[in-house]
């Protein structure tokens, strides 16, 4: 396996796993400085920059393989726990509150699942192709600029998508807007925060980072 192979495979173990826990994690809303938050944006502005590092190292077409198996394996986690959970628990320990409690606690709703999956391969393949049609028209210049670019123009739809679609009828109309808003902000700060990891990788093509 060559090392531009394996740098590629462990931003895309990465990014699954990051999508995974922000799925898992979504489920508590908490506060923040900025308003109700769920918790998956603590871990999900990572996806933002390790997409573009994809994208960067591998090509759009490794990025778009990578943003689709991501959500595939979100479902597929969240179907599985659900099934876990329906399964009756063993007469030794069914009363444990471990037990008692597994669904409750690990089993997504439906809508956050889909919420989640949805807003993951809609902004990942937004984001995809507004950091192609910089590169497209910068060329290698500018890095931190696409990948700022990229994520600004990814993030709001990515937050509107998931509160909308997790949380519309469940949740006070201003609790949803409180949630979107913080997503942004947070979200924006952690991957401007995160963005200059660009230069750790080489293009796909494989010249040296500019």
């Amino acid at each position: 396996m060559t090392a531009r192979m394996s740098v590629t495979l462990g931003l895309a173990g990465s990014f699954m796993v990051a999508c995974v826990l922000a799925n898992l994690w979504s489920v508590r809303i908490v506060s923040s400085p900025f308003g109700p938050l769920d918790a998956g944006t603590l871990v999900y502005p990572l996806t933002f920059t390790l997409r573009d590092l994809i994208h960067r190292q591998a090509g759009a077409k490794a990025a778009e393989a990578t943003i689709i198996l991501a959500g595939a394996l979100s479902a597929a986690a969240a179907l599985g726990t659900w099934v876990v959970g329906a399964i009756p628990a063993s007469p030794e320990v069914a009363q444990s509150a471990a037990q008692i409690h597994f669904g409750d606690v690990l089993s997504l709703a439906p809508r956050i699942v889909i919420a989640s999956v949805v807003a993951q391969i809609a902004s990942g393949w937004f984001d995809t192709r507004l950091y192609s049609w910089w590169v497209a028209r910068h060329g290698n210049h500018g890095l931190l600029g696409r990948v700022a670019f990229s994520n600004l123009g990814s993030i709001p739809l990515d937050s509107v998508l998931f509160a909308g679609i997790a949380f519309l009828g469940e949740l006070p109309v201003s609790v949803i807007v409180g949630i979107i808003l913080s997503n942004v902000v947070l979200k924006t700060a952690l991957s401007l925060v995160i963005a200059p990891g660009i230069y750790l990788v080489s293009t796909a093509h494989g010249s040296p980072s500019p």
